[in-house]
């Protein structure tokens, strides 16, 4: 009688566990990433979908006995089903600025960067509001 109790159980004890760990999986196409890419995270999601980094280090100048690096600064939009909506690189709008990261307030994405003057020992900081839905600056990057 204990056998057959303990069987039962067994089986019952079995059966929820199995049927409680019963998910969902969706998969996208194959992401392409650049070469080199050091971090790729997921820095937003919304209603819409969601937004990834990729980021790596460029060299920015270099002298005889070292270098400069600045960050890269890539935003990729996908939706709810994980097809890409867009891909931007924003390395070109900063024109030399050092990028900081993308900031999400209130529903609004901005761009951080920062340049740092040696002459003056000043560190200006940059910012510039991204439309969400192209991923295109609104503004240019403006003192803050």
């Amino acid at each position: 009688m204990t056998k057959t109790g303990l069987l039962c159980f067994s089986f019952l004890l079995l059966g929820t566990t199995a049927i409680s760990q019963i998910g969902n999986v969706s998969w996208s196409d194959e992401i392409k990433f650049r070469k080199g890419s050091q971090d790729i995270s997921v820095i937003e999601t919304d209603e819409d979908g969601f937004f990834l980094q990729e980021s790596h280090d460029v060299l920015s100048t270099y002298f005889v006995f070292g270098f400069s690096t600045r960050q890269y600064a890539k935003l990729i939009r996908f939706d709810k089903n994980m097809n890409e909506v867009y891909s931007n690189d924003y390395s070109k709008g900063l024109k030399g600025k050092q990028f900081e990261r993308f900031l999400f307030i209130k529903n609004k994405m901005y761009i951080i960067a920062d340049d740092y003057t040696k002459k003056t020992r000043t560190t200006d900081i940059y910012g510039a509001a991204i439309d969400k839905k192209t991923g295109e600056l609104h503004f240019r990057l403006e003192v803050a």
